[in-house]
Order: structure tokens, then C-alpha cells, then sequence
């Protein structure tokens, strides 16, 4: 899809997790995924809202306004809506911050799922150890420019860690 002659068609198939925001805090995780599907024109997309809500654990939370959930719920909530629809490209901007370990399992095994249907996914983390895991490639930035890139698998345990440092360089 060529963004500039069909932006609208470029971003229902991109799914976007902000950093920070993007959650509209008086909207239920249910209406934000209403919302979500009328934007994306997603037909019959309750079985699936529903079973994100569950893996990610937030069905017990999804007719509560949002403005009252901790970071780590609302980071939850944000992985979810990028995912919805099974987007074919995936930007995940610091989607384990604040996350606790089963949400972090979830996002991973999220990740997993749909690199295996095709989704292209680009996250941003600093955390190194999980962007092994849920990664092929590492690429590092300096002012918006790729600075150096390697296979994530070279960059696991002590002997990854030392060519972190070296990449970082």
C-alpha cells in the first residue's frame, strides 16, 4: 500500500502501540475496541476482543474506564488495540515497560503469533534480553539513524552483552 496516494488503507493495516497515551481515559477497554473495529471496519470482531481481553488479563477490567488503571494495565490495553484486527505491520513502542511478567509472556507469545501469520513487527525497547527473544534483528538508533545492526541471536548471554556494548559504540 503506498501510504501517500492511500494513507487511510496504510493505517487499517498498521496496529500502533504509543509509548505514552493513545488510551482515551474515560473509554472502557470494551469501547476502545469498538471504536477500533468501526475505524478498521472489522466485522465480528467481539470473539476476538474478547479473547485478547483474556490473554492479556484484562477481562475482568473491560467495562472499567481506563483512567483508573496502572501504567502496567494501560501498556496491556495499548498491545492489545495494535494487535486487533491482526494488523499486517505491527510498531510497538515500549510495549514491556511497566508490563508484569504474565502481560510481558502474553506480548511475547503475541509477537510470536503473528510473525508466524506474517506480521511484520518493529519494537522499540530497552530492554535487550527481550528484544532477543521476540526479535531476528537488532538494530540501533542514534538521532533517528540506524547506528549498527546484528542478528538478536549474537546478542544473548555474556558473550551478546559485550557485542551490545561494541554496537553501541
Amino acid at each position: 500500500v503506498d501510504v501517500r496516494r492511500d494513507p487511510v488503507e496504510a493505517k487499517r493495516r498498521t496496529g500502533y502501540c504509543p509509548d505514552v497515551g493513545g488510551l482515551i481515559p474515560r473509554a472502557t477497554p470494551w469501547e476502545h475496541l469498538q471504536l477500533s473495529a468501526r475505524l478498521r471496519g472489522i466485522r465480528g470482531w467481539e470473539p476476538a476482543a474478547r479473547d485478547l481481553l483474556e490473554r492479556f488479563d484484562l477481562a475482568q477490567a473491560a467495562h472499567r474506564v481506563c483512567a483508573g488503571f496502572s501504567h502496567g494495565m494501560g501498556r496491556r490495553l495499548s498491545v492489545v488495540l495494535a494487535a486487533f484486527g491482526s494488523p499486517a505491520v505491527l510498531l510497538l513502542d515500549e510495549p514491556f515497560d511497566g508490563v508484569d511478567p504474565l502481560g510481558v509472556e502474553a506480548t511475547l507469545e503475541l509477537i510470536t503469533g503473528l510473525r508466524a501469520r506474517g506480521t511484520a513487527v518493529l519494537i522499540s525497547t530497552h530492554l535487550l534480553p527481550l528484544a532477543v527473544e521476540a526479535c531476528d534483528e537488532v538494530v540501533v538508533l542514534r538521532a533517528g539513524a540506524v547506528a549498527a545492526a546484528a542478528p538478536a541471536a549474537d546478542l544473548s548471554g555474556a558473550a551478546g552483552a559485550e557485542t551490545y556494548r561494541r554496537l553501541l559504540a
